[in-house]
Protein backbone atom coordinates (compact mmCIF):
# COMPACT_ATOMS: atom_id res chain seq x y z
CA UNK A 1 0.00 0.00 0.00
CA UNK A 2 2.82 2.38 0.92
CA UNK A 3 4.57 1.73 -2.41
CA UNK A 4 1.35 2.21 -4.36
CA UNK A 5 0.86 5.61 -2.70
CA UNK A 6 4.43 6.65 -3.55
CA UNK A 7 3.99 5.42 -7.13
CA UNK A 8 0.74 7.39 -7.52
CA UNK A 9 2.38 10.49 -6.02
CA UNK A 10 5.35 10.27 -8.42
CA UNK A 11 3.02 9.71 -11.37
CA UNK A 12 0.86 12.71 -10.38
CA UNK A 13 3.87 15.01 -10.07
CA UNK A 14 5.26 13.83 -13.42
CA UNK A 15 1.94 14.40 -15.16
CA UNK A 16 1.47 17.92 -13.80
CA UNK A 17 4.87 19.15 -14.96
CA UNK A 18 4.65 20.79 -18.35
CA UNK A 19 7.41 20.98 -20.87
CA UNK A 20 5.68 23.75 -22.78
CA UNK A 21 7.22 24.97 -26.02
CA UNK A 22 7.72 28.76 -25.82
CA UNK A 23 5.62 30.99 -28.07
CA UNK A 24 6.31 34.44 -29.51
CA UNK A 25 3.97 35.91 -26.89
CA UNK A 26 6.49 34.79 -24.24
CA UNK A 27 8.91 37.47 -25.46
CA UNK A 28 8.82 41.24 -25.75
CA UNK A 29 11.30 43.40 -27.64
CA UNK A 30 11.80 47.00 -26.56
CA UNK A 31 13.58 49.91 -28.21
CA UNK A 32 14.03 53.53 -27.17
CA UNK A 33 16.12 56.60 -27.82
CA UNK A 34 18.28 57.37 -24.79
CA UNK A 35 17.96 61.17 -25.04
CA UNK A 36 14.79 63.28 -25.19
CA UNK A 37 16.26 65.94 -27.48
CA UNK A 38 17.35 64.52 -30.84
CA UNK A 39 19.18 66.52 -33.51
CA UNK A 40 19.77 65.76 -37.18
CA UNK A 41 23.33 64.94 -38.28
CA UNK A 42 24.27 64.04 -34.70
CA UNK A 43 24.50 60.58 -33.19
CA UNK A 44 21.30 59.31 -31.63
CA UNK A 45 21.82 56.68 -28.95
CA UNK A 46 19.30 53.86 -28.94
CA UNK A 47 19.02 50.82 -26.72
CA UNK A 48 17.01 47.66 -27.41
CA UNK A 49 16.47 44.45 -25.49
CA UNK A 50 14.61 41.16 -25.34
CA UNK A 51 12.49 40.32 -22.28
CA UNK A 52 11.37 36.81 -21.33
CA UNK A 53 7.76 37.24 -20.14
CA UNK A 54 7.27 33.54 -19.36
CA UNK A 55 7.74 32.00 -15.94
CA UNK A 56 10.51 29.68 -17.20
CA UNK A 57 14.20 29.97 -17.99
CA UNK A 58 14.58 29.63 -21.76
CA UNK A 59 17.84 28.83 -23.53
CA UNK A 60 18.09 30.81 -26.76
CA UNK A 61 20.54 30.62 -29.66
CA UNK A 62 21.24 33.78 -31.66
CA UNK A 63 23.70 35.78 -33.71
CA UNK A 64 25.19 39.16 -32.96
CA UNK A 65 23.50 41.51 -32.98
CA UNK A 66 20.49 39.73 -31.49
CA UNK A 67 18.36 42.77 -32.26
CA UNK A 68 18.30 44.85 -35.44
CA UNK A 69 16.73 48.29 -35.24
CA UNK A 70 15.08 49.75 -38.30
CA UNK A 71 14.21 53.43 -38.63
CA UNK A 72 11.38 54.55 -40.91
CA UNK A 73 10.75 58.05 -42.26
CA UNK A 74 7.37 59.83 -42.42
CA UNK A 75 6.51 57.97 -45.66
CA UNK A 76 7.16 54.67 -43.85
CA UNK A 77 10.29 54.03 -45.96
CA UNK A 78 13.18 52.29 -44.18
CA UNK A 79 16.42 54.27 -43.96
CA UNK A 80 18.55 51.11 -43.67
CA UNK A 81 18.37 48.40 -46.30
CA UNK A 82 21.07 45.92 -45.25
CA UNK A 83 21.74 44.25 -41.90
CA UNK A 84 24.92 42.35 -41.09
CA UNK A 85 25.50 39.57 -38.56
CA UNK A 86 28.90 39.73 -36.83
CA UNK A 87 28.81 36.41 -35.02
CA UNK A 88 26.63 33.30 -34.78
CA UNK A 89 26.15 30.49 -32.29
CA UNK A 90 25.65 32.52 -29.10
CA UNK A 91 23.70 30.74 -26.36
CA UNK A 92 22.03 32.49 -23.45
CA UNK A 93 19.74 31.19 -20.74
CA UNK A 94 17.24 34.05 -20.44
CA UNK A 95 15.56 34.23 -17.04
CA UNK A 96 11.92 35.25 -16.44
CA UNK A 97 11.53 39.06 -16.74
CA UNK A 98 15.22 39.45 -17.68
CA UNK A 99 16.07 42.34 -20.02
CA UNK A 100 18.67 40.77 -22.33
CA UNK A 101 20.92 42.67 -24.69
CA UNK A 102 23.84 40.54 -25.88
CA UNK A 103 25.78 43.65 -26.88
CA UNK A 104 25.99 45.18 -23.38
CA UNK A 105 29.61 44.05 -22.89
CA UNK A 106 30.87 44.89 -26.37
CA UNK A 107 28.93 47.98 -27.48
CA UNK A 108 28.90 50.88 -25.00
CA UNK A 109 26.50 49.28 -22.54
CA UNK A 110 24.34 47.86 -25.33
CA UNK A 111 23.64 51.28 -26.83
CA UNK A 112 23.87 51.77 -30.58
CA UNK A 113 24.27 54.99 -32.51
CA UNK A 114 22.20 56.00 -35.50
CA UNK A 115 22.37 59.22 -37.48
CA UNK A 116 19.49 60.91 -39.26
CA UNK A 117 20.34 63.55 -41.86
CA UNK A 118 17.03 65.46 -41.96
CA UNK A 119 14.74 66.78 -39.23
CA UNK A 120 11.37 65.07 -39.04
CA UNK A 121 9.25 62.40 -37.43
CA UNK A 122 10.70 58.87 -37.51
CA UNK A 123 9.66 55.47 -36.23
CA UNK A 124 11.94 52.88 -34.62
CA UNK A 125 11.13 49.16 -34.81
CA UNK A 126 13.40 46.53 -33.27
CA UNK A 127 13.44 42.89 -34.41
CA UNK A 128 14.96 40.08 -32.35
CA UNK A 129 15.88 36.92 -34.27
CA UNK A 130 16.74 33.79 -32.31
CA UNK A 131 16.06 30.06 -31.99
CA UNK A 132 15.15 27.67 -29.22
CA UNK A 133 16.29 24.08 -29.26
CA UNK A 134 13.47 21.61 -28.87
CA UNK A 135 13.89 17.87 -28.41
CA UNK A 136 16.72 16.30 -30.36
CA UNK A 137 18.09 18.51 -33.11
CA UNK A 138 14.83 20.34 -33.75
CA UNK A 139 14.75 24.12 -33.42
CA UNK A 140 12.01 26.69 -33.36
CA UNK A 141 12.91 30.03 -34.94
CA UNK A 142 11.57 33.29 -33.57
CA UNK A 143 11.36 36.76 -35.06
CA UNK A 144 9.84 39.12 -32.49
CA UNK A 145 9.13 42.78 -33.30
CA UNK A 146 8.89 45.68 -30.89
CA UNK A 147 6.03 48.10 -30.80
CA UNK A 148 6.81 51.07 -33.08
CA UNK A 149 8.41 53.98 -31.20
CA UNK A 150 8.07 57.47 -32.61
CA UNK A 151 10.96 59.92 -32.33
CA UNK A 152 11.17 63.53 -33.44
CA UNK A 153 14.48 64.76 -34.80
CA UNK A 154 15.05 68.53 -34.90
Amino acid sequence: MKYAFILILVFTVACTQTNRVPKEEDFVVTVKAVDESLKSNEGIEIVAGLVNKSKNNIKILHGSPLIHVQIYDEQNKPLISIFAIDQIGIYHNIQPDEFYNADIKSFNGGKRMIKVEKPGKYTLVATASFSIELSGKERKDFKVLSEPVEIIVE
